[in-house]
């Protein structure tokens, strides 16, 4: 009797799979990087409260102890609800890139002050500028961190956290050392803070470097491209919806929904 006919039940993996071998290309630098987004997100808030000492030497009339936290708060909060409604407008590299560089900036501004000896009022005024801008970049690089590590899978959130808890420890360590090696006088305070900012500031531009080398690797290009196909059409069909409630004609939000569908059907085509 001839034995029933057996088949193989293993299958060839399917092209499209989402863990093909050059997908995962890039995915320890993915990992490394939201570790030092984690950590830059809190560099800018550490280095100002850390450095209390200097800010009370320096401006002691100006109370700025009280005034950094509220400034930061206010923004903090204020810019978290702006994020919510008009994010997906703009892309999700520029809401992390452009806002870490012009962080890196503004955590250049109290070294410079110091180092080129700035009149007192202008120093004032520049370093609650300095501050305000830095907490709305936060802000904005902060909650897009948690969308960018979101997309490529919860291992890279978990990434985030840890990199927030070991930048905090560093921040702290690195304010202890500059104290303890230089004299608690008022040329060491100042080059004590010159040297914690500059190193708070490394961590941010870690953290852009990272970011920038992670959007070549094949593994960002597939989860980022992803995102952004359906960031774009989820756009352009909200456009669409909001021209016909007002009273567009018909044409132009079929011309709209076109350009949409369009969109996606590229984006699937390419992968």
């Amino acid at each position: 009797e001839t034995p029933p006919h057996t088949t193989n039940t293993r299958h060839p993996p399917s092209s499209a799979m989402p863990d093909k071998p050059a997908e995962l290309e890039g995915r320890g630098l993915a990992y490394a990087a939201m570790l030092a987004v984690g950590a830059s997100c809190l560099s800018p808030w550490l280095a100002y409260i850390s450095a209390a000492d200097f800010f009370m030497m320096e401006y002691p009339q100006a109370k700025l102890m009280y005034v950094f936290p509220i400034q930061n708060m206010c923004v903090l909060t204020l810019g978290s609800v702006v994020m919510m409604i008009y994010a997906e407008r703009f892309s999700l590299h520029s809401r992390m890139i452009v806002p870490q560089v012009l962080c890196a900036v503004c955590m250049s501004v109290v070294p410079l002050l110091n180092m080129t000896g700035a009149p007192h009022d202008f120093a004032l005024v520049a370093t609650l500028v300095a501050q305000f801008c830095g907490a709305v970049c936060v802000t904005i690089s902060q909650s897009t961190s948690y969308g960018a590590g979101g997309t490529m899978g919860p291992e890279f959130m978990n990434a985030l956290e840890a990199g927030k808890g070991i930048g905090g420890l560093g921040i702290v360590l690195a304010r202890m050392a500059t104290k303890w090696l230089l004299p608690p006088t008022e040329a060491g305070i100042k080059q004590s803070t010159n040297i914690f900012f500059i190193f708070s500031n490394s961590l941010i531009v870690l953290a852009i470097v990272l970011y920038v080398r992670l959007l070549d690797t094949p593994f960002a290009k597939k989860c980022f491209g992803d995102y952004e196909a359906s960031r774009t059409n989820a756009v352009s069909r909200s456009d669409a919806a909001s021209a016909a409630e007002n009273g567009v004609g018909a044409g132009s939000v079929e011309m709209t929904a076109k350009g949409a569908g369009k969109r996606e059907a590229k984006g699937g085509s390419e992968k």
